[in-house]
């Protein structure tokens, strides 16, 4: 589980992953300066089943990956600012912005109306969130 968030300006996402009961560490958010309709991506979800798709996304690999299971989603932003999601389908579906995503989506939302950015959202479901914690990563979206 994880949050992702995005507030028009940044993408941040926290770094906790678990493997059951064992937490472990990882990014969740990346650039991709190698794609020319994304400008950035944040995953949540079984990773297992999301990060093929990131990695031909990011220009990490060129085999455009099946379907992947629907227990995962992609937060994606474009050249134009705009968010967008995609699911194991593989079909973007435009999300208004602010948006968050996650175990922890509902509260990074929350805290993003009531003025904070993706950033400190992302900290604030940490607080609220078991499965939400570790480093804070942020992108800022020029």
């Amino acid at each position: 589980m994880t949050t992702v968030a995005f507030d028009g300006k940044t993408l941040a996402s926290d770094t906790l992953s678990c493997w059951g009961t064992t937490p472990s560490y990882r990014t969740k958010i990346w650039n991709t300066p190698k794609n020319k309709k994304w400008k950035a991506i944040g995953i949540s979800g079984n990773t297992y089943n999301v990060l093929p798709i990131a990695d031909y996304i990011c220009g990490r690999t060129t085999k455009k990956p099946e379907q992947f299971e629907t227990d995962g989603m992609l937060m994606l932003v474009d050249k134009y600012n705009k968010l967008w999601m995609m699911n194991g389908q593989q079909v973007p579906v435009e999300a208004p912005v602010p948006f968050a995503m996650g175990s922890g989506g509902d509260f990074a939302l929350g805290a993003m109306a009531a003025g904070k950015t993706a950033a400190e959202a992302v900290a604030i479901a940490a607080t609220l969130d078991v499965n939400t914690g570790g480093k804070i990563d942020e992108i800022k979206i020029a």
